[in-house]
């Protein structure tokens, strides 16, 4: 890949995002690497190569605007025409592999501190946490989680809700 100042493609307003796209998904130095490359996320192959700038920006377009960035819809899949779209950072934020909790649930976590209700129930919206309540059980947390963030996305994006999958609900 060709990084010198002089290659008119450096000076393309999308291509650090291309540039950075592909070193963390191709080059096993790369700080992040474990979280892209390491776990298989791949670029497709028409965005690389000697045309791949060309084809990234043919089929991606432009950044709608400065406050936008590189999402893919599927973060256990790769970058594609079809897996990629331009967002802005609230909705980057809600695209986010669940973070490992000790409950198992996303949103959902244990606090020692507390030992009559001691499972926490919190959702991330508009740069910041909103604490939903405290809970006995941590699947009641979770249902509560799952209901406020139903209620405020109007859909439950990509959630686990695999675990539901042999009851009379449906999602």
């Amino acid at each position: 890949m060709n990084t010198k100042k002089s290659d008119k493609k450096s000076l393309h307003p999308l291509y650090n995002t291309y540039y950075l796209m592909l070193y963390r998904c191709l080059n096993k130095k790369a700080v992040n690497y474990k979280n892209y490359g390491g776990r298989g996320i791949e670029v497709c192959p028409r965005w690389q190569g000697k045309n791949g700038f060309k084809n990234f920006v043919t089929d991606i377009g432009d950044r709608p605007s400065k406050k936008h960035t590189l999402d893919r819809i599927d973060n256990n899949k790769g970058y594609s025409k079809i897996n990629c779209r331009w967002v802005d950072s609230s909705a980057q934020n809600l695209n986010k592999r669940p973070k490992k909790t000790l409950t198992g649930y996303r949103g959902v976590f244990l606090d020692k501190r507390v030992t009559k209700a001691p499972y926490r129930a919190q959702l991330w919206a508009g740069n910041r946490y909103f604490h939903l309540g405290f809970y006995e059980k941590s699947i009641d947390a979770y249902w509560n989680y799952l209901y406020q963030y139903y209620e405020l996305h109007g859909n439950l994006g990509y959630l686990d809700i695999s675990m539901f999958k042999n009851t009379d609900i449906n999602f």
